[in-house]
Protein backbone atom coordinates (compact mmCIF):
# COMPACT_ATOMS: atom_id res chain seq x y z
CA UNK A 1 0.00 0.00 0.00
CA UNK A 2 3.32 2.00 0.50
CA UNK A 3 3.76 2.48 -3.26
CA UNK A 4 0.05 3.40 -3.79
CA UNK A 5 0.73 6.42 -1.83
CA UNK A 6 3.66 7.19 -2.80
CA UNK A 7 2.11 6.97 -6.49
CA UNK A 8 -0.68 9.28 -5.43
CA UNK A 9 1.63 11.95 -3.37
CA UNK A 10 3.92 11.55 -7.31
CA UNK A 11 0.72 12.36 -9.36
CA UNK A 12 -0.84 15.54 -7.14
CA UNK A 13 2.60 17.11 -8.03
CA UNK A 14 2.45 16.68 -11.76
CA UNK A 15 1.84 20.55 -12.52
CA UNK A 16 5.48 20.95 -10.51
CA UNK A 17 6.65 17.89 -12.58
CA UNK A 18 5.79 19.09 -15.71
CA UNK A 19 7.79 22.57 -14.89
CA UNK A 20 10.96 20.90 -13.25
CA UNK A 21 13.55 18.65 -14.85
CA UNK A 22 12.07 15.19 -13.76
CA UNK A 23 14.32 12.00 -13.30
CA UNK A 24 14.05 8.90 -15.53
CA UNK A 25 13.94 6.73 -12.56
CA UNK A 26 10.71 9.06 -11.44
CA UNK A 27 8.79 8.58 -15.14
CA UNK A 28 9.82 4.73 -14.97
CA UNK A 29 8.46 4.82 -11.48
CA UNK A 30 5.35 6.61 -12.99
CA UNK A 31 4.80 4.61 -15.88
CA UNK A 32 5.24 1.29 -14.05
CA UNK A 33 2.97 2.29 -11.41
CA UNK A 34 0.21 4.11 -13.18
CA UNK A 35 -0.52 0.63 -15.56
CA UNK A 36 -0.48 -1.72 -12.86
CA UNK A 37 -3.36 0.51 -11.51
CA UNK A 38 -5.21 0.30 -15.26
CA UNK A 39 -4.59 -3.44 -15.21
CA UNK A 40 -5.61 -3.91 -11.60
CA UNK A 41 -8.44 -1.30 -11.86
CA UNK A 42 -9.67 -3.36 -15.26
CA UNK A 43 -9.28 0.00 -17.53
CA UNK A 44 -6.71 -1.27 -19.79
CA UNK A 45 -5.26 1.26 -22.27
CA UNK A 46 -6.12 1.14 -25.95
CA UNK A 47 -4.11 -1.27 -28.19
CA UNK A 48 -2.47 1.65 -29.67
CA UNK A 49 -1.96 3.48 -26.41
CA UNK A 50 -0.54 0.19 -25.09
CA UNK A 51 1.83 -0.14 -27.91
CA UNK A 52 2.90 3.16 -26.98
CA UNK A 53 3.60 2.18 -22.99
CA UNK A 54 5.50 -0.61 -24.32
CA UNK A 55 7.52 1.40 -26.52
CA UNK A 56 7.98 4.19 -23.85
CA UNK A 57 8.90 1.33 -20.73
CA UNK A 58 11.17 0.18 -23.38
CA UNK A 59 13.06 2.98 -23.86
CA UNK A 60 12.82 3.83 -20.32
CA UNK A 61 14.46 0.31 -19.33
CA UNK A 62 17.40 1.07 -21.62
CA UNK A 63 17.68 4.87 -20.12
CA UNK A 64 18.01 3.45 -16.85
CA UNK A 65 20.65 0.71 -17.85
CA UNK A 66 22.68 2.87 -20.19
CA UNK A 67 22.93 5.57 -17.85
CA UNK A 68 23.67 4.25 -15.17
CA UNK A 69 27.21 4.52 -14.52
CA UNK A 70 26.23 8.24 -14.24
CA UNK A 71 25.13 7.68 -11.10
CA UNK A 72 27.62 7.63 -7.95
CA UNK A 73 28.35 3.99 -7.56
CA UNK A 74 25.81 3.02 -9.95
CA UNK A 75 26.21 0.35 -12.51
CA UNK A 76 23.85 -1.26 -15.20
CA UNK A 77 23.39 -4.42 -12.94
CA UNK A 78 22.76 -2.58 -9.73
CA UNK A 79 20.08 -0.94 -12.16
CA UNK A 80 19.21 -4.06 -13.39
CA UNK A 81 18.24 -5.64 -10.12
CA UNK A 82 16.44 -2.38 -8.82
CA UNK A 83 13.77 -2.69 -11.60
CA UNK A 84 13.68 -6.44 -11.15
CA UNK A 85 13.03 -6.25 -7.64
CA UNK A 86 10.47 -3.02 -8.11
CA UNK A 87 8.88 -5.16 -10.69
CA UNK A 88 8.69 -7.99 -8.83
CA UNK A 89 6.59 -6.51 -5.86
CA UNK A 90 4.04 -5.00 -7.85
CA UNK A 91 1.94 -2.46 -6.83
CA UNK A 92 1.36 -4.99 -3.82
CA UNK A 93 -1.29 -3.53 -2.33
CA UNK A 94 -3.69 -6.57 -2.26
CA UNK A 95 -6.98 -6.42 -1.21
CA UNK A 96 -6.79 -2.65 -1.39
CA UNK A 97 -6.79 -2.43 -4.60
CA UNK A 98 -11.45 -2.68 -4.91
CA UNK A 99 -11.62 0.31 -2.93
CA UNK A 100 -8.58 2.52 -4.64
CA UNK A 101 -10.26 1.73 -7.59
CA UNK A 102 -13.15 3.57 -6.34
CA UNK A 103 -11.42 6.31 -4.85
CA UNK A 104 -11.25 9.66 -6.31
CA UNK A 105 -7.80 9.28 -7.02
CA UNK A 106 -7.98 6.57 -9.14
CA UNK A 107 -9.05 8.51 -12.28
CA UNK A 108 -6.28 10.82 -11.63
CA UNK A 109 -3.64 8.17 -12.02
CA UNK A 110 -5.84 6.96 -15.40
CA UNK A 111 -5.87 10.09 -16.94
CA UNK A 112 -1.89 10.28 -16.18
CA UNK A 113 -1.20 7.09 -18.02
CA UNK A 114 -3.38 8.36 -20.16
CA UNK A 115 -1.22 11.84 -20.94
CA UNK A 116 1.97 9.66 -20.74
CA UNK A 117 0.61 7.47 -23.84
CA UNK A 118 -0.65 10.16 -26.30
CA UNK A 119 1.27 10.39 -29.27
CA UNK A 120 2.46 13.63 -28.62
CA UNK A 121 4.03 13.49 -25.10
CA UNK A 122 4.83 9.80 -26.00
CA UNK A 123 7.01 11.31 -28.68
CA UNK A 124 8.15 14.18 -26.32
CA UNK A 125 8.96 11.73 -23.78
CA UNK A 126 11.33 9.75 -26.26
CA UNK A 127 12.81 12.40 -27.28
CA UNK A 128 14.31 13.05 -23.10
CA UNK A 129 15.05 9.56 -23.10
CA UNK A 130 17.66 10.09 -25.48
CA UNK A 131 19.54 12.56 -23.70
CA UNK A 132 22.16 10.90 -21.47
CA UNK A 133 22.12 12.22 -17.49
CA UNK A 134 22.48 10.16 -14.23
CA UNK A 135 18.55 8.92 -14.38
CA UNK A 136 18.49 9.38 -10.57
CA UNK A 137 19.42 13.28 -11.25
CA UNK A 138 16.39 15.89 -10.73
CA UNK A 139 13.00 16.04 -9.38
CA UNK A 140 10.17 13.56 -8.64
CA UNK A 141 8.51 14.44 -4.59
Amino acid sequence: MKRLYLLVACLALVPLLARAEASNYCLWMLLVDTHAVAMHCGQPLSPAAEQRYHQLRQAADEEMVRDARLSPGGSPEKVKTFMTNYMSRGMSVGAGFPGYCASRDAPMVLRMLGSFTSKENTAKILAGLLIRKNPFDGDCL
